[in-house]
């Protein structure tokens, strides 16, 4: 049922935290990216901006449009229907309250039409947070235009100036077209990822 990660670490691997007993399955497939130790190699990256397109966090007026991207993820990815109110108090807790996570947008014709969240796991470890990223998707009118790149390596720079100590994320296990866009950052893949439903 699940499919090995290349490169398997032997350390156990932390549930992320506040994760809705309604959320989409996670999958076993993890990545990971140290933040310090590719500081260098970020610093050498393009900017690859998109013409028209740009990041910055989300704010409640986004809360609509995000709402409809992660039902739009959940249909697309899982086949599951979210009940909108359900997301749209998700989605707005996230916005509302920082301690919870953070939430990007990239913004094209007024509107979000790409978004990265983001969740806190507190490391023991390392003394510092881990982020994962959730609920990533681009809507697919602005698919192939590095969207993704653009939010990923804009939260890459602020989790290295918060000291944040690496990048996770997870995905389906079929899902081989997200597990191809996170490698072609440079994530790799550590972990498999288990979930009981509550």
């Amino acid at each position: 049922m699940f499919r090995t990660c290349p490169n398997s670490l032997q350390a156990s691997t932390a549930r992320p935290a506040a994760v809705n007993p309604a959320r989409l399955r996670l999958a076993c497939r993890a990545a990971i990216v140290p933040v310090a130790s590719q500081t260098a190699q970020s610093e050498g990256r393009a900017e690859n901006r998109p013409s028209g397109l740009f990041v910055r966090p989300a704010h409640p007026d986004d809360t609509r449009h995000i709402v409809n991207l992660t039902r739009e993820l959940a249909q697309e990815t899982e086949d599951l229907h979210l009940p909108l109110q359900q997301v749209t108090d998700g989605v707005s807790t996230l916005i509302n309250d920082p301690t919870k996570g953070r939430a990007y947008v990239i913004e094209a014709d007024g509107r979000a039409v790409a978004q990265m969240q983001i969740i806190y796991e507190w490391s023991d470890w390392r003394n510092t947070n881990m982020w994962w990223i959730t609920s990533v998707f681009v809507d697919s009118k602005y698919r192939r235009q590095g969207c993704f790149k653009q939010l990923y390596d804009h939260a890459r720079q602020e989790a290295i100036k918060e000291g944040v100590a690496g990048i996770r994320v997870y995905t389906v296990n079929d899902n081989t077209a997200a597990a191809d866009t996170y490698e072609a950052v440079g994530m790799e893949c550590h972990h498999k990822v288990y979930q009981d439903d509550l």
